[in-house]
C-alpha cells in the first residue's frame, strides 16, 4: 500500500501473518469486521456493505463468504497481486 501512495484512502490495514491467523480463518475476517465498526464512521453496517478483495479462491473468497462478506477474486493470469506490484 505505501509503495502504490493508497495508505491515504485506508482506515486501517489488517495483514493475516501479524495476527497469527491464516486465511481463510474465520476470525481473522471477523476480527476484520470489528476493526471496520471501530473506525466507521457509521455504525449500522451489513456484511453485504462490505468487500474483501483478493488474488486467492479458497483463502480470499470463501474466507470472506464464511461470514457474509462480499468478496473480488483478482487474479490476471493467475498471478498473485505481490508479484503485480513488485
Amino acid at each position: 500500500m505505501r509503495r502504490l501512495h493508497m495508505e491515504e484512502f485506508f482506515d486501517f490495514q489488517l495483514y493475516s501473518d501479524e495476527t497469527g491467523m491464516s486465511k481463510p480463518n474465520r476470525r481473522l475476517f471477523e476480527l476484520m469486521v470489528e476493526k471496520i465498526y471501530k473506525y466507521a464512521k457509521v455504525k449500522n453496517i451489513d456484511l453485504n456493505e462490505i468487500i474483501h478483495i483478493g488474488d486467492n479462491l479458497k483463502a480470499d473468497i470463501e474466507g470472506a463468504r464464511s461470514i457474509g462478506i462480499r468478496s473480488l477474486l483478482i487474479n490476471s493470469n493467475h498471478t498473485p497481486i505481490l508479484s503485480l506490484v513488485s
